[in-house]
Formats: structure tokens, sequence, C-alpha cells
């Protein structure tokens, strides 16, 4: 990682800690979110849109309890867009069922 890079992701970790977020809290009861699942040939598989989930694995957990079941939720990709503040970021699930960033 580059140190411009590097300060770059503490600028934005500053910035969301001093506006009262951290990063893996960016999705707040009441804010609009939308799930897109992307499967492991790289097109979208489902979308989900729901209201009032508050964690990211609340919302990944909830995706794939209405998804298809022909999609494997551990080779896919869910990106979690806070529709109210357009802030996205993308996840996988590692072997434990767990949300884990992708950066």
């Amino acid at each position: 990682m580059t140190d411009n890079l590097r300060q770059e992701i503490n600028d934005i970790r500053s910035e969301e800690v001093h506006n009262g977020h951290t990063p893996s809290d960016y999705l707040r009861r009441g804010d609009a979110t939308k799930i897109q699942v992307i499967n492991d040939e790289g097109s979208e598989a489902f979308t989900f849109r729901d209201m009032g989930l508050h964690t990211v694995q609340q919302a990944i957990d909830l995706t794939i309890e209405n998804m298809p079941s022909d999609i494997n939720p551990q080779t896919s990709t869910f990106i979690i867009t806070n529709m109210t503040t357009g802030r996205s970021a993308q996840y996988r699930l590692n072997a434990h069922g767990h949300a884990k960033l992708i950066i």
C-alpha cells in the first residue's frame, strides 16, 4: 500500500469517526439500503432493498434469506449501498459466514 493511499484511508476514517460513524456502521436504522449480489462470473444475480438495517452482517444475512437458492453466497460478492448517504462497499463471506470488507 502506498503512503498516499494509506493517508487517504486514514483521512476517511478520521472523518467518519468525527461525524459519529465508524467504517463498519455506515448503515443506520432509518436509511434505505440496496444489496446487490454479484455471482462468481461477475454478473449481477440478485438485488435486495430494505430499510431499517443496522449492520452489514444483518443486510447480508437478510439478503441470503431472500435470494434464490441457486445463488451460492460463499462465491458471491455483496455490494451494499446506503441509498440515503450514497456510501457503498463490497463484501465477501469468509468460511464461517461472516462478512469481510473487500479493499
